[in-house]
């Protein structure tokens, strides 16, 4: 079994000072862009953070984490409310040099979306000082205790 696994970032996670709060130091570096075929980036909470959408005639941009370990996609799992805000799932994505499947943290069903599409450069605007803060905030939450229930679940998720 590998202990790391490939995300898809579609929203704020696209930015690199938000993956060094959420995944630790040394994770804003360069990530390749690519696409989510079939989805739709839409905002939430008036911009502050999006979700994707289904929608056949769209591809949500977003970008590349690969080889993220276990103990990192348990803090990803932590910030992203894994089984209350998000569900996560395997998901084929398009790089500039082919193709790739990856792990996408997907909606719930409670997720209120609004109209339009959600812009990385419009949060990065309005809303990604007070994002990053909040975001410090949560992670210093994250304790031994989220991190060990959240790694158990991706060795469960992965030996299936």
């Amino acid at each position: 079994m590998s202990e790391t696994v490939d995300f898809f970032f579609y929203g704020t996670l696209r930015d690199s000072d938000v993956r060094e709060v959420v995944m630790g130091p040394g994770a804003g570096g360069e990530v390749p862009a690519g696409l989510l075929p079939g989805y739709r980036c839409a905002p939430v909470d008036g911009g502050r953070f999006p979700a994707v959408q289904a929608d056949a005639g769209h591809a949500a941009p977003g970008v590349l984490a690969a080889a993220v370990s276990l103990t990192v996609a348990a803090r990803l799992s932590f910030f992203e409310g894994e089984g209350y805000d998000y569900g996560v799932e395997r998901c084929a994505i398009e790089l500039e040099d082919g193709a790739a499947d990856a792990w996408v943290f997907l909606p719930s069903k409670r997720m209120q979306t609004e109209d339009g599409t959600w812009d990385i450069a419009d949060w990065r605007a309005r809303h990604k000082s007070q994002f990053v803060e909040k975001a410090i905030a949560t992670m210093g939450g994250c304790d031994d205790d989220h991190l060990a229930r959240h790694v158990a679940r991706w060795r469960q998720r992965l030996e299936t």
